[in-house]
């Protein structure tokens, strides 16, 4: 009976069961839409705490050459995953898409307004003069941030 009501069979069963009642019977679906709204709010609700702490005890758990190498680790991977997806980018564009795109049936929009952005202010975007505000508004990159720095004068 135990290995029945583990939490891996629950939800796989509970997924195939939404599965089949959203195909055959989507009324009553539509009548627990709710019950998926409320998960999502709640994975939301619980992203930004778990960010900052695997973040904070992350870099504070490893000593400081050990942080200094895995900064440098990381940093050179995410340059040269991003210079390989600007390449496969340019590569698909110009060898697989000439000439079978048009433009006949899109619509284009004009912003109302344009405001042109300089490199400190973009540098500036990433830190808040408020915390909490980023932690209320899910601000993600300043959340980031401010654990970086918080983990790092936390470190011995």
């Amino acid at each position: 009976m135990n290995k029945i009501l583990n939490t891996e069979f629950l939800a796989l069963s509970l997924a195939i069961i939404g599965v089949i009642v959203g195909v055959y019977l989507p009324s009553l679906a539509l009548g627990f839409s709710f019950l998926g709204e409320i998960f999502i709010l709640l994975l939301k609700m619980l992203i930004i705490p778990l960010v900052f702490t695997s973040i904070f005890l992350s870099i504070t758990g490893l000593p400081l050459n050990e942080v200094k190498k895995l900064g440098s680790k990381t940093l050179l991977y995410y340059l040269f995953t991003s210079a390989m997806a600007c390449v496969v980018g340019i590569v698909i564009a110009n060898v697989f898409i000439q000439g079978s795109i048009t433009l006949d049936n899109l619509s284009f929009e004009t912003p109302k307004e344009l405001k042109a952005i300089d490199f400190h202010t973009f540098i500036k975007s990433f830190f808040t003069g408020n915390f909490f505000q980023a932690l209320s508004a899910g601000n993600i990159v300043q959340i980031v941030a401010f654990t970086l720095i918080l983990s790092f004068a936390a470190l011995k």
